[in-house]
């Protein structure tokens, strides 16, 4: 475990905006430090205690949902207005970029991994992970300056700044 222990504010992070008000994020980072034990590795297999950790979590917060609390969370019997607000426009911009780049978007800025990480992570080489961070990036820029009418000064402050949860990986 001491190999993954630098990661662990990166373990809260992660695990934070993954499940945003499912579960405690440092108890579910205990459980990603359980499931690593006496296990070495990189990245790739912190990243699958977390997604594992995540899901279960997700699996939990269900299964203490009475079934007439799941019933009613089916049914939607207004429609919301409409949410023209800038974090809506980014958040928009980012559901609408293809899935890789959303991943990619999401572990750069929300997880705030480095290239060298993001490429270890997707084994890939540190240059290719540049250009798809830059492609990723750029991706995302146009679709954000469709919805709000300009090109953003700074898009990865515009991700940034919509993180869910209050960690962050570096303070």
């Amino acid at each position: 475990m001491s190999g993954f222990e630098q990661y662990r504010q990166l373990v809260v992070t992660a695990c934070e905006w993954r499940a945003f008000g499912v579960d405690d994020p440092a108890l579910m980072a205990e459980r990603v430090y359980a499931k690593l034990a006496g296990k070495s590795g990189g990245l790739r297999e912190l990243y699958k205690a977390i997604e594992k950790v995540v899901d279960d979590a997700y699996r939990q917060a269900a299964g203490r949902k009475s079934f007439l609390e799941a019933l009613q969370g089916q049914f939607t019997f207004a429609r919301p207005a409409a949410d023209k607000s800038a974090e809506r426009q980014i958040l928009d911009a980012l559901s609408e970029c293809r899935h890789r780049q959303t991943v990619l978007l999401r572990e750069a800025y929300w997880d705030e991994l480095a290239v060298e990480e993001l490429a270890q992570l997707h084994r890939t080489s540190p240059e290719e992970a540049r250009q798809a961070l830059d492609s990723s990036l750029e991706a995302f820029s146009d679709r954000l300056a469709k919805k709000a009418g300009q090109r953003p000064d700074d898009p990865a402050a515009a991700l940034r700044g919509i993180k869910p949860g209050v960690h962050h990986r570096w303070g």
